[in-house]
């Protein structure tokens, strides 16, 4: 039996209010995500000021964008950053997510994005 396994949505990033777009990672190899919520971990961390941030997880069916659909919001963590946590479903004609930063006005904060996903089993 696999287990989940941790995919990393980016190196960690300092993250001002201009926000940081994250690059698209590939799905394949993992159970159907338009059949089953995948479960996002916001982590935070105080950068050079300390502010409110957060982000939201984009999926698409291609790395141009094509259908681009946020699949979920992090509410936005504050003072000294932490973890959040919250699942999303991809729709099924999506391969592909992306992680999108924001942090609050005048501030920076140093954000990570993980997908926890199942690995698709070959026989």
């Amino acid at each position: 039996m696999n287990e989940n396994e941790v995919v990393s949505l980016g190196n960690a990033a300092l993250v001002t209010s201009s926000g940081v777009t994250g690059s698209y990672v590939d799905l394949q190899g993992y159970v159907n995500p338009g059949g089953r919520a995948i479960k996002f971990v916001l982590l935070a961390a105080v950068g050079t000021t300390v502010g409110t941030c957060g982000g939201y997880i984009q999926s698409a069916e291609d790395t141009a964008g094509t259908g681009v659909a946020t699949v979920m919001t992090f509410a936005g963590l504050t003072a000294s950053g932490g973890k959040e946590e919250k699942a999303g479903v991809v729709p099924a004609s999506h391969r592909y997510i992306r992680f999108m930063a924001t942090a609050q006005s005048g501030k920076s904060m140093r954000l990570q994005a993980l997908a926890i996903a199942h690995p698709r089993v070959s026989p």
